[in-house]
């Protein structure tokens, strides 16, 4: 995954080139305050405790052209090309602390990163396709109190 020094620095222009980004100011995401980057529900906010570090991202995937994502995993340095299961984040990415299922099709696996810099989303459709993609930094990360 991505070095924490450049995941501060991330912009999602830079992330998602082909899309339009909009400014959000004041958005309420895992129970804080947030401004910064948004295209529909693709983001790279920053609180505004610490307004020169992105401290979250998510990237909605499963629209991404090829190209689009393959640029993606060499920004974030992370093949998202290969999670299309929970067998996959389990094999490639490692063990999963948490699973979400807020409507019937789809999961949600929670991982940290095995240099625990990170909180990892992997949503993906039960038919096998990765559709979304977040990461926070530990010091935000929703099930920080669950890392060992």
């Amino acid at each position: 995954m991505i070095e924490p020094r450049k995941f501060r620095k991330l912009k999602l222009k830079e992330l998602l080139p082909k899309r339009e980004i909009d400014f959000t100011f004041g958005m309420e995401y895992l129970g804080k305050i947030w401004f910064g980057e948004t295209c529909v529900f693709s983001h790279a906010l920053k609180l505004f405790s610490n307004p020169l570090a992105v401290k979250s991202i998510a990237i909605t995937v499963d629209d991404l052209e090829v190209s689009e994502l393959q640029r993606l995993c060499v920004l974030l340095d992370i093949d998202l090309t290969i999670i299309n299961s929970r067998d996959s984040v389990e094999k490639y990415i490692g063990a999963i602390h948490q699973i979400d299922e807020f409507v019937e099709d789809r999961k949600t696996f929670n991982v940290f990163s095995g240099d625990g810099q990170y909180e990892l989303g992997f949503t993906i459709l039960n038919e096998g396709k990765l559709i979304y993609f977040t990461a926070e930094t530990i010091d935000v990360a929703y099930n920080k109190h669950m890392l060992r």
